[in-house]
């Protein structure tokens, strides 16, 4: 679990205003929180003695802003991501094999973005056109893995 109270002692905007209590540090969620679990069982695969892991995993990121300044449309509430894996260990640990779930639910969350509107009029604030872009974090994906030590 993680816990961060970021706050700018002084933020002086482009009019030279400073602006520091409404400023809030980008990409910097207050909370943070992961729990992991790993239960083993003895399985034989293909006539090789070995074990079978069950490793599921939430991860948790509170509420997170995209710029120093609030915008509505890029801020990411808190959100809570589940995976899972299975993965199979000979004993001699010379092959594994492995299934691996992310982002099970499918949720669908910011992880980046531009925002070049103007907030007011949502007049052009760069270039010709308002651009207002958000980049999303990885939808539920599925991998195997088959590796071998030699």
């Amino acid at each position: 679990m993680g816990y961060i109270d970021a706050e700018f002692q002084e933020f002086i905007d482009a009019f030279g205003q400073d602006i520091a209590d409404q400023a809030t540090f980008q990409n910097t969620p207050e909370w943070t929180a992961n729990i992991a679990l790993d239960y083993n069982t003895p399985l034989t695969l293909f006539g090789t003695s070995g074990s079978l892991s069950f490793l599921p995993l939430a991860s948790y990121r509170s509420t997170t802003n995209q710029f120093e300044i609030s915008s509505n449309q890029l801020d990411q509430e808190g959100y809570i991501l589940f995976d899972l894996s299975i993965v199979w260990t000979s004993d001699n640990e010379r092959w594994q094999i492995g299934f691996h779930g992310k982002n099970l639910t499918d949720k669908e969350y910011i992880v980046s973005g531009f925002d070049f509107v103007n907030d007011d009029t949502f007049a052009p604030e760069l270039g010709l056109e308002s651009t207002l872009t958000a980049f999303f974090g990885n939808p539920r994906t599925f991998t195997g893995t088959v590796s071998m030590k030699f």
